[in-house]
């Protein structure tokens, strides 16, 4: 699995803890560090779009023949629907979709509930655009 937008380094290692039981793997993060990195990045089944931002690469990676899943695996509900819709780009069996569930989601669902959020509204990135997101709201 490609994985598009910038990462910590510890992210492909999450995700790719995520994609082993849907017997996938974690492949090159673009944007890459050397050009010939963008060859491996091709050879990807397909691309997890982490940030929306980078239209021209999933252009590129579509013309390629590449399919595009959207968002990132975070949260709950979102880490549900993500490794469903890796799972299904990737044609993964639904048990082993399950199996992946059935290991991560009640990590999530604990650390949450440890951790819980009250607030009426909650910003939350790292890259600058919540702040625009965060002014319409407010």
């Amino acid at each position: 699995v490609t994985l598009v937008g910038e990462m910590f380094p510890a992210d492909p290692v999450g995700i790719g803890m995520m994609l082993e039981p849907l017997g996938l793997a974690a492949g090159p993060v673009v944007p890459t560090r050397e050009w010939r990195e963008l060859y491996a990045a091709l050879d990807g089944s397909v691309v997890a779009a982490i940030h929306p931002f980078y239209t021209a690469s999933f252009r590129q990676f579509e013309l390629a023949g590449r399919k595009i899943v959207g968002s990132a695996p975070v949260g709950h509900d979102g880490t549900e629907a993500w490794l469903e819709s890796i799972g299904a780009a990737c044609n993964v069996a639904g048990e082993k979709i399950d199996a992946a569930k059935k290991r991560f989601l009640p990590m999530i669902k604990a650390a949450l509930a440890a951790k819980p959020i009250d607030a009426r509204i909650t910003v939350s990135g790292y890259e600058g655009s919540e702040l625009l997101v965060a002014r319409l709201l407010i």
